[in-house]
């Protein structure tokens, strides 16, 4: 949270009280005293009625806008993701993204994360740039992986622009072996990365599993699901 974005007095009157509050709840959570640590927090539902009462989370300005969520997200330990579009929106995407990384608010917070699409050509380049972004920030990112839903709109851009080539791949198979190959770069550096693997795919679950090894440990990687999507495979 970049404390000279919080321009209204109840996004700063909330900012204040969660770096009151906050620390003494995580060390009493931490000792197991977790009514106490209730206690503690309950004190911030007054600045937090204050701020939705007169806070536009939503605004125009993309980095006021994203400097609210992290402080709400902050606020709740819970993950922001930076979510993926089509392809021409990667390079605004990515400026939001170093511009949450390096904000002096959220230094130590590991809830930033960024999705990517494995049918997007250059997704295997844009986990190496990911992993310098980790690397220079501090932070270990969460990485959604997922195959991709633009492929439509991305086929007929191009082709409306006289492209060359797609930006992503044309055949299905292409995306798959992609997937496990990215999945493969996102293994390999767990200590600037929190994979996030995004299918409703038994085949392309039942692989990554065996990439990953026998060794699993809780914060390793974990598989995510549409609401409704894929339950037989994960129950």
């Amino acid at each position: 949270v970049d404390p000279e974005r919080l321009v209204e007095p109840a996004e700063r009157d909330l900012h204040s009280a969660l770096l009151d509050i906050a620390p003494r709840a995580d060390e009493l959570c931490g000792e197991g005293e977790y009514t106490d640590s209730l206690r503690q927090l309950a004190a911030l539902r007054t600045p937090v009625d204050a701020f939705f009462d007169a806070v536009m989370v939503n605004a125009d300005d993309p980095a006021l806008r994203a400097n609210r969520l992290a402080l709400l997200a902050r606020q709740y330990d819970i993950g922001l993701n930076i979510d993926a579009e089509e392809a021409d929106r990667l390079e605004l995407s990515l400026e939001l993204l170093e511009r949450l990384c390096f904000e002096d608010g959220l230094a130590g917070w590991n809830g930033i994360g960024f999705v990517i699409q494995a049918y997007q050509k250059r997704c295997p380049a844009l986990i190496d740039h990911l992993l310098d972004l980790a690397q220079r920030s501090g932070h270990r990112l969460m990485v959604r992986l997922v195959k991709g839903a633009y492929w439509d709109s991305e086929i007929k851009r191009a082709q409306i622009d006289g492209l060359d080539g797609y930006p992503v791949y044309t055949r299905k198979a292409y995306t798959d072996v992609a997937y496990i190959a990215c999945a493969r770069k996102l293994l390999a550096a767990p200590g600037q990365m929190f994979p996030q693997f995004a299918t409703h795919n038994a085949h392309t679950l039942a692989a990554i599993h065996t990439l990953a090894g026998q060794n699993y440990y809780a914060g390793q990687y974990e598989f995510q699901c549409l609401h409704g999507m894929g339950e037989p495979l994960y129950e």
